[in-house]
């Protein structure tokens, strides 16, 4: 599958209100956010995240790093990403937020938080 060349473009319009709005329903800032587990498509698009949208390195460490390794595996990826989190516990703080967000069919978006637990 090869993603349209302005998808990159347009994943900060369409994730950043989802994210924003799940955001705001728990009373959570971005900063509260550890770690961002995410379904990119690929580094451009994780790249215009990062910059739209104000995430950090350390946020999309393990989703880049799921995706150095493996690729794009669609929708999966978000549960890959999750499950290098779980795998690396010395880099997970008991109470850490984790950010999921995926991208879709029909250019949709949904997100989720999950902690760990304290």
């Amino acid at each position: 599958m090869v993603l349209h060349h302005d998808v990159p473009k347009m994943a900060p319009a369409v994730v950043g209100p989802c994210v924003q709005r799940l955001l705001a329903r728990h009373g959570l800032w971005l900063s509260d956010i550890r770690w961002v587990s995410c379904h990119p498509g690929g580094r451009a698009v994780l790249d215009n995240l990062r910059d739209s949208l104000g995430f950090t390195e350390e946020q999309l460490r393990y989703s880049r790093q799921v995706l150095r390794n493996y690729g794009n595996m669609s929708s999966g990826t978000i549960g890959a990403v999750a499950h290098v989190l779980a795998d690396e516990r010395a880099q997970v703080r008991p109470g850490d937020w984790v950010l999921m967000v995926t991208m879709g069919a029909g250019f949709a978006s949904n997100a989720a938080l999950l902690r760990f637990p304290t």
